[in-house]
């Protein structure tokens, strides 16, 4: 379970790099924080 989660993280912020927008790269990482916090 942590292990995907972890995965799935490192994913996201993977395409936030990708995409190379520093907007859209704040908007995953407050959504990740807020995931990590919801659980």
């Amino acid at each position: 379970m942590i292990i995907h989660s972890v995965s799935l993280l490192l994913r996201i912020l993977l395409e936030g790099l990708g995409k190379g927008d520093a907007e859209t790269f704040m908007q995953v990482k407050l959504r990740i924080f807020a995931w990590l916090v919801s659980q």
